[in-house]
């Protein structure tokens, strides 16, 4: 079985995305959620080392344990939950926020060690709401997060209805990444604390993804994630780091208000679930054709996805040419929006929209396009 580029465009049967509160089947569903893999019951700390400290344990969010397993000496050390936070802004703000529980048992942590296989899960997350302005989501570091989905095509292809598209970032790559922070320093002049925009290097390990870091939250901007990598790969002139669409941002701040939604650990979809029903799966580009498809996919799925995504997203998604059309050729654009999709009102609805996201995807580019 092929990969998938660590960065854009990956493919899951719906029947495998299903929890007893999740069903990927439901447009209101798959656009409504994101999927975070992360590493369940390795702990973030181990040995001597798990042993509480402020500098290094403390966080503004979750509470740190130090467990043990039955008749086994190693202690272990995790926090009990990953926070996600949503805003308008990529630090400083006041934050909408969700916790998820993260596992704490000692014997969880014991069989691992003993020789257990690391169990990679996929947790299911609440989008920002792009229409209220939450255009950014930060992400505690204190799991090992090994990629972030985010659904832009509730079906794939006319060919494959059963299939869904989402748009990857997988961490569990062995390199270094230039990355964008910001700290918050001690201004010794001033006399108070400021926040700096500098470049640092990050690195990835391809087991673990990002490993925990309480210390750093991790910022994304949806809306242009999506539209970075809903271009094809040969076309992208930046990556989700050097675009700065993924930041790390100091947890000093991240500020919430209210109170958070809380998701438990054991709503989450093992990674094998997923990997076994998606074995053998061959997805391909078609070059579109004129039928009710497309009309039918915008109206039972677009008109629920652009309440969390730009449009460019699952449009690319299904029918790139379209999109590209935008891009290179905005004056036959409309033209050919009319014949890919025999519904006059509903290409119209959605022809200004995909003028937006194309004027904004072209910033991404390689310099010549």
């Amino acid at each position: 079985m092929s990969l998938a580029y660590p960065e854009g465009e990956c493919f899951f049967k719906r029947s495998a995305l299903r929890t007893s509160t999740y069903d990927a089947d439901k447009p209101e569903h798959f656009y409504a959620h994101l999927l975070v893999e992360y590493i369940r019951n390795r702990p973030a700390f181990q040995g001597a080392g798990s042993y509480y400290s402020r500098e290094v344990h403390d966080h503004p969010r979750s509470p740190y344990r130090v467990v043990k397993g039955d008749r086994w000496n190693t202690v272990y050390g995790n926090w009990t939950s990953i926070f996600f936070l949503y805003g308008q802004q990529p630090h400083s703000d006041r934050y909408r926020q969700a916790e998820h529980t993260l596992c704490v048992n000692g014997n969880r942590f014991r069989d691992q060690e003993k020789g257990g296989a690391l169990e990679s899960w996929f947790m299911i997350i609440p989008m920002p709401l792009l229409a209220k302005g939450e255009e950014w989501l930060l992400i505690d570091r204190t799991a090992c997060i090994r990629g972030i989905y985010i659904p832009v095509a509730q079906q794939a292809s006319e060919d494959y209805p059963e299939v869904c598209t989402f748009l990857q970032v997988n961490f569990a790559t062995d390199r270094e990444v230039s990355i964008l922070t910001h700290p918050e320093i001690w201004d010794p002049d001033r006399w108070y604390w400021v926040v700096k925009d500098r470049v640092e290097t990050l690195k990835l390990d391809s087991t673990l993804g990002l490993p925990p870091d309480a210390g750093w939250t991790m910022a994304i901007n949806i809306p242009q994630l999506v539209t970075l990598l809903s271009l094809p790969r040969p076309l992208r002139a930046h990556n989700s780091f050097s675009s700065h669409c993924i930041r790390l941002v100091d947890r000093k701040l991240t500020p919430t208000k209210g109170p958070a939604q809380v998701f438990s650990d054991s709503a989450d979809l093992a990674w094998t679930t997923v990997a076994s029903a998606n074995y053998g799966l061959a997805i391909q580009w078609k070059p579109p054709q004129a039928t009710t498809w497309l009309a039918d996919f915008i109206k039972n799925s677009l008109t629920v996805a652009v309440g969390f995504i730009p449009v460019i997203g699952p449009l690319a998604a299904v029918c790139f040419p379209l999109t590209w059309t935008a891009i290179a050729d905005p004056a036959r654009f409309e033209g050919t929006l009319r014949e890919l999709i025999p519904v006059a009102d509903l290409a119209m609805k959605v022809a200004e929209d995909i003028r937006t996201s194309a004027r904004e995807q072209v910033g991404y580019l390689p310099k010549g396009w």
